[in-house]
């Protein structure tokens, strides 16, 4: 049993007899009063999850007699369940009593708490302590006739509250309707528009204190930031069990079309999915999950267990964006598509992926030039992966991983079957892993493999400073890799213990900048033109312990071609076997055999 299920049981275990007995008094003076109201009182509160099956503390069947039971609730007595029969409760809830209480209803299809006002449809306060089961919050507005700004349409809870199969949907409209007031549509669903965007925050649920989720949904809500839940100041939320936030946000949500994690709030996806929501303004952000940081105050995004699926930003992070922190475990992040950068994930702050995939992502929008189809990380951010796939993403710089002017590292993973976004090929496309000015990028045991991005599976340009050890660079189809050079700042790779093997167009290493390759294989390589092992423009190139073989090129230097440049070669280097001819334009060929 988990330890947040402990916690909910513990909460609403049966009282034990000396506890009883206490609140003995209590409970006849509440019983009197509930029976004036024609509600009837029942045996004391056992567990959430075995209510379905025995009588409850107290039995509602309407709005005002629910209102009626939550005032009569004994105080100084937890454990107070109240089960709601089938129906449309209209009523806007507000709670505050610091005992613990649960509203248990008939189900989701079942049992409906919808609003009489423009308020939150429930309000927790600081103190309170509340259980929501087998329900459906819907309608909130969260806004006013004269337009204020509101929060929490459907939900708003500054305390402690569990939401167990529970149903939140279809709130946020932020203005009931009227004339530019659009008010929920003909098909129940509910989109802003530019006229009313600025109206509410947190279309399903505002949150600054702790929330859990377990097997619950968050669906088709919309707001102006948090289109789902917006999780704020110092706010804990924690997803669990299947539970889904999907299908919010709209043309007037600005970031965070599923989820808004602000200030120093904490967000935790457990076994749980973020899916298909949307952010709808032209500079808007974050599709799934936008997490931000403001001044020294970073939020915090745990996942586990999780997938962020078929989400869309029309700017940038079209899955998650990370300005704070963000830890990524055993999860998926896929079909995910972002306007601008970052399909996947754009980040701006420190990023940890852990034995997870990234799959079929796109950024960018027809020939406009933006990258990181899986994940783009913006100047001064740090990244470290291990042990992922990042298959079939798109974009026009870094089909999978964009990178500038960040600290990287990628150890153990496999980037494979990646693509630019078409129209594709040399010059539009640029690499796999891309890095640009300044980025520091560090990848060990991995596999880059089968991608048809433009100029190769890895491009490296001016002022980057990249290592690649213990890895295959292979089956390319536009050269293994590029890197670059600038008279002030050129690119440095060190490539050890590593292969070069079977990449095509531009052959296995094209080198304008600084190349050092220590034990390495450049093999079965391919170009169009010069240089099918490797071909130096104008670079500075040392080869130590190295073998080039059986590589071709449609011109000369089948395994070296040097134009300009300087080669420098090492003991323990071969070049043999490449067609039509080993070395073009060096003084000797080494290791020639």
């Amino acid at each position: 049993m988990s330890a947040a299920s402990r916690r909910r049981r513990a909460r609403t275990a049966p009282s034990s007899t000396r506890a009883r007995r206490r609140a003995g008094a209590a409970g006849v003076a509440a019983g009197l009063l509930l029976a004036a109201a024609g509600i009837g009182a029942g045996p004391a509160p056992i567990p959430v999850r075995e209510l379905a099956a025995r009588a409850c503390t107290t039995r509602v069947g309407t709005a005002a007699a629910l209102t009626v039971a939550l005032s009569a609730a004994p105080r100084g007595r937890g454990g107070w369940v109240i089960c709601l029969g089938p129906g449309r409760y209209r009523t806007n809830l507000d709670i505050s009593r610091p005992e613990p209480v649960t509203l248990w209803g008939s189900g989701t299809g079942a049992t409906v708490l919808a609003p009489t006002t423009t308020q939150s449809v429930v309000t927790i306060g600081p103190a309170a302590d509340v259980t929501l089961a087998r329900l459906t919050v819907t309608g909130g507005l969260s806004g006013d006739p004269g337009g204020l700004v509101g929060t929490g349409a459907g939900i708003h809870t500054a305390g402690t509250l569990t939401l167990e199969q529970v149903a939140v949907s279809h709130n946020g409209c932020a203005l009931m309707p009227g004339p530019g007031r659009p008010g929920p549509a003909a098909d129940g669903s509910c989109q802003l528009t530019a006229v009313s965007h600025h109206t509410i925050n947190a279309g399903g649920i505002y949150n600054t204190g702790r929330l859990t989720l377990v097997a619950s949904s968050v669906t088709q809500n919309s707001g102006f930031e948090g289109g789902g839940l917006m999780n704020n100041h110092q706010g804990v939320i924690r997803l669990e069990d299947h539970s889904q936030v999907d299908r919010n946000g709209g043309p007037g949500t600005s970031d965070g079309g599923g989820i808004y994690n602000h200030h120093a709030a904490t967000l935790v996806v457990s076994d749980s999915t973020v899916a298909d929501n949307r952010t709808g303004s032209l500079d808007s952000s974050g599709g799934g999950i936008f997490n931000q940081a403001i001044g020294g105050a970073r939020g915090r995004v745990v996942l586990v267990d999780a997938q962020v699926v078929g989400n869309s930003a029309q700017h940038i992070g079209g899955g998650i964006l990370n300005r704070g922190t963000l830890s990524i475990q055993s999860s998926q992040i896929s079909g995910n598509h972002a306007g601008n950068n970052g399909g996947g994930i754009l980040n701006v702050g420190a990023l940890t992926v852990t034995s997870s995939r990234l799959e079929a992502n796109t950024a960018g929008r027809g020939e406009l030039p933006y990258g990181g189809g899986a994940v783009y990380n913006a100047a001064g951010s740090s990244m470290t992966m291990s042990a992922t796939l990042l298959s079939g993403n798109q974009a026009r710089y870094g089909a999978a991983v964009d990178d500038e002017a960040a600290h990287v590292v990628i150890r153990g993973s496999t980037l494979e079957s990646n693509g630019c976004l078409p129209p594709c090929g040399d010059p539009t496309g640029y690499g796999t892993l891309y890095s640009d000015v300044g980025a520091v990028v560090t990848v060990s045991g991995t596999t880059i493999a089968d991608n048809s991005t433009g100029r190769g599976g890895i491009f490296d340009n001016y002022g980057v400073r990249l290592l690649v050890s213990g890895s295959r660079i292979s089956g390319n189809q536009d050269g293994g890799v590029y890197n670059q050079g600038h008279p002030g700042d050129p690119a440095q790779l060190q490539l050890v213990d590593s292969t070069l093997s079977g990449n095509l167009g531009a052959g296995g290493l094209l080198n304008y900048g600084v190349a050092d390759l220590v034990t390495v294989t450049v093999s079965g390589n391919r170009s169009s033109s010069g240089g099918g092992g490797i071909a130096n423009a104008g670079g500075v190139l040392v080869l130590t312990r190295t073998v080039v073989r059986d590589n071709r090129a449609a011109a000369g230097g089948g395994g070296v071609l040097n134009l300009g440049g300087t080669v420098t070669a090492g003991p323990g280097t071969e070049v043999s076997g490449n067609q039509p001819n080993n070395c073009q334009g060096l003084t000797s060929c080494p290791g020639t055999g």
